[in-house]
């Protein structure tokens, strides 16, 4: 509950979506995510590699060939 994402919304997304088991133009959503990190003074905690393998695992567990996904970064707790 002390996110910052969620008590200020200091945090940033992309949504994607998947095709046949497989994210569509992930190379490009990460570039995104990166770009709107740099937007907001912050430095995603993951490699882009990172992200898209916890993507794909995320995805597969769910059975779904055709989905959306929010990816969700935060800074996390800290001070109010």
């Amino acid at each position: 509950v002390y996110d910052r994402g969620f008590l200020y919304g200091d945090s940033i997304y992309e949504t994607l979506r998947t095709i046949s088991g497989r994210p569509v133009e992930l190379t490009r959503h990460l570039q995104r995510l990166s770009i709107s990190a740099e937007g907001i003074a912050f430095e995603l905690p993951f490699r882009f590699e990172e992200i898209g393998e916890a993507i794909r695992a995320t995805h597969e567990a769910t059975g779904n060939a055709d989905s959306k996904i929010r990816v969700v970064v935060t800074r996390g707790a800290g001070p109010m």
